[in-house]
């Protein structure tokens, strides 16, 4: 086995970020945060809204599907 355990991995040294990468990160951060709270009022919306009110309408004289009576 070539497995040394009394040997650690080489660490790369931190390079530093140009400020394009820095200005990508903060903009991918603020992207996922706004599609999460996106997400999450869409779904507050939709379990909201009460759709046992709509009633579809049998008359075929009508262009609208629904009534709100």
């Amino acid at each position: 086995m070539f497995l040394s355990l009394g040997s650690k991995p080489k660490k790369r040294p931190k390079r530093e970020r140009t400020e394009e990468e820095k200005t990508f990160r903060r903009r991918k951060r603020y992207f996922l945060v706004t599609q999460v709270v996106a997400v999450l009022v869409f779904l507050y919306v939709m379990s909201s809204n009460d759709f046992s009110e709509l009633e579809v309408d049998d008359d075929e004289d009508e262009d609208e599907g629904f009534s709100y009576d």
